[in-house]
């Protein structure tokens, strides 16, 4: 979205990013804790090794998680809480490819140190790396009124 879009005023500031993937961050890891320890158990018992299942439930749980929210609600738990909410181009539902871009470009953004973050505050259009890259971007919805 350009700065002339009826939507580019409403423009998240990187505290409530932050702030909603912390929120998301717990609520992914007590899911990671829950869907791996049957695993764990079950690699015990038959005395093998368990790491390779780890990741793939780890790495499958983590997808399906962005993938649901993103495309389907258009907000993570986390997001809802905040008042972020995520677009494509238009302001419309991203789809799949967008979703899985934006996961794997946000992790790179913070495996460069959060620079793929930090970016925003020089963008013109406040935008991080992988809001460019996955044509995506994330508003800021107004307050609810009473």
């Amino acid at each position: 979205m350009t700065t002339d879009s009826p939507l580019a005023f409403y423009k998240p500031n990187l505290f409530r990013r932050l702030a909603a993937i912390f929120y998301d961050s717990v609520l992914l890891l007590a899911l990671l804790i829950l869907f791996s320890i049957p695993w764990v158990m079950l690699a015990k018992n038959l005395d093998f090794q368990a790491t390779w299942g780890l990741r793939l439930i780890a790495t499958s749980l983590v997808v399906s998680f962005y993938l649901y929210f993103w495309r389907d609600r258009q907000q993570t738990l986390g997001m809802t809480t905040w008042r972020l909410k995520l677009v494509d181009a238009n302001g419309n539902k991203p789809n799949t490819a967008q979703c899985i871009t934006r996961l794997c470009a946000a992790l790179f953004s913070i495996a460069c140190l959060g620079l793929g973050y930090l970016w925003m505050l020089v963008d013109k259009n406040q935008m991080t790396w992988h809001d460019k890259l996955s044509k995506t971007e994330l508003i800021l919805l107004p307050k609810k009124k009473k």
